[in-house]
């Protein structure tokens, strides 16, 4: 079977959007990492600004100062606090007069020494976020309770964000290394997950497509691709089932032909020796040859001769029309008992003139369903039978046990080589061979094409007494 590259498609598919993802990610933690720092030390400055104006809103100078160093030292804030004209520095914990380096100048205490121009800070024409590449202050100003203007110097640091970023950078190629590698093995997984039950599908449909009988796509989810199988599973089983039925139709349309082409064998032949001897007779009558100048005689038998052949070609007739077949709307139910008596009545009248005795035991009510008139044909024939090979003072049995009828007559019994062969068309035992008889070998071979083309179950078995047919109806 062809590789399939389903497989290398999806992983390639599935490791390239993942690997995309992951430099996406790392490049917008890369940018986002300093300006989202910023405000979040922003919105940390203005909470601090809020709580702490509000602490001191109300209190004394006195109070004002030590609440503003308390506030300081207790959130590890960097303040200036200027207030007319004294300025006060809370950093790192620790306070340092102003005067101490000069009337303008402060120092804040922080690595690597951070000075801070008194004159520049007053140069910041409003309140506000005064970010720089090392801090980030918020001046606000607010009128005190002991009536004089106090003004907020609130700073951070910004160099962490800048170590951060640092440190960011230097381990970007190993997290995006160590991304792609994890991605890598979970694309792996992923496509071989997805692709290993199409892939066994494809499998079994090869084996499908050669008519193998024991394919199937195993189920093993109740997703798409469960269903998918479930579907192929069940759309071979109708195929496979579909395949069998047109088999056993053309096994049966062939059996059919070769039994068309038989049957017309033989009845070309049974068809051929009447009329060689009809038209021998007539012959030889148009020329008055020996006997036959007796043409009272022989026009008797002339007619006699064309009356069984008219029998036989309708009987060819009726047999080549069974093979339209059963039809389920000429089904209907009626009486065992009644059809029977009906179909039987003529042959009382000829067993009759035989000698022959009918003993009839029918039960009532007994109720089937069958094509009345294709049926009737069939039991005319068992029962003509019946009385065509029963001898005179021997006795013909008609009884029924639930729907099962059974004909038993008294005669010669067929031997098993016989059984055989009396449903083949044509077919007459030795000893029934003789013209007077009547018989054509088409008798038997129109029931079981009736009872077999409307599936009416029968036997037809010798007795110790002569022969027995017997019928199971519906």
């Amino acid at each position: 079977m062809k590789k399939l590259n389903l497989f290398f498609k999806t992983f390639l598919f599935t490791f390239s959007l993942m690997g995309a993802m992951i430099l996406t990610v790392h490049v917008l933690i890369s940018l986002w990492l300093p300006p989202f720092y910023v405000k979040e030390k922003e919105a940390t400055l203005t909470q601090h600004q809020a709580t702490l104006t509000s602490l001191v809103q109300s209190l004394d100078e006195q109070a004002f100062i030590s609440t503003a160093k308390q506030y300081a030292h207790q959130s590890n804030l960097n303040l200036v606090l200027q207030v007319g004209k004294q300025v006060y520095d809370f950093q790192s914990f620790q306070i340092i007069p102003f005067d101490s380096t000069g009337e303008d100048t402060i120092v804040m205490p922080s690595e690597g020494g951070l000075v801070a121009d008194i004159e520049a800070l007053r140069e910041f024409p409003h309140d506000g976020f005064y970010p720089s590449e090392q801090t980030l202050m918020l001046r606000t100003s607010i009128q005190t309770s002991f009536h004089q203007t106090a003004t907020f110097y609130l700073s951070v640091d910004l160099q962490p964000v800048g170590e951060a970023s640092g440190v960011v950078f230097k381990l970007l190629p190993y997290s995006i290394g160590a991304s792609l590698l994890i991605s890598l093995v979970a694309s792996y997984f992923y496509a071989r997950a997805l692709t290993d039950p199409i892939r066994a599908i494809c499998e079994q449909t090869h084996r499908m497509k050669q008519m193998q009988a024991d394919a199937y796509c195993q189920v093993d989810s109740e997703d798409e691709i469960g269903e998918l199988a479930s579907n192929i599973n069940r759309l071979y089983d109708t195929l496979g089932a579909t395949i069998l039925s047109l088999e056993q139709e053309i096994q049966n349309v062939s059996r059919a032909e070769t039994q068309k082409l038989d049957f017309l064998r033989s009845a070309s032949h049974e068809l051929k020796t009447p009329l060689t001897r009809l038209s021998i007779m007539l012959e030889n009558m148009r020329l008055g040859i020996g006997r036959y100048k007796d043409r009272e005689l022989y026009l008797q038998k002339c007619e006699d001769e064309v009356r069984r052949l008219s029998q036989m070609v309708q009987d060819i007739l009726d047999t080549s029309r069974l093979q339209i077949g059963y039809q389920a709307d000429r089904v209907e139910a009626i009486e065992l008992r009644d059809w029977v008596l009906e179909v039987l009545k003529p042959y009382l009248l000829l067993a009759n003139s035989k000698g022959i005795e009918v003993d009839v035991s029918l039960e009532a009510s007994s109720v089937i369903w069958l094509d009345v008139t294709a049926i009737s044909k069939a039991l005319s024939n068992i029962i003509s039978n019946a009385v065509n090979y029963t001898e005179s003072g021997r006795t013909i049995r008609i009884w029924t046990q639930g729907t099962t009828l059974t004909i038993e007559n008294e005669c010669t019994p067929l031997s098993e080589e016989e059984l055989s062969q009396v449903f083949h068309a044509f077919y007459r035992p030795d000893f029934s061979r003789a013209r007077h008889s009547g018989g054509n070998g088409l008798g038997l071979y129109i029931v079981k094409e009736l009872l077999t083309t409307h599936q009416i179950p029968y036997s037809f078995t010798a007795t110790e007494t002569g022969m027995k047919f017997e019928l199971t109806f519906k």
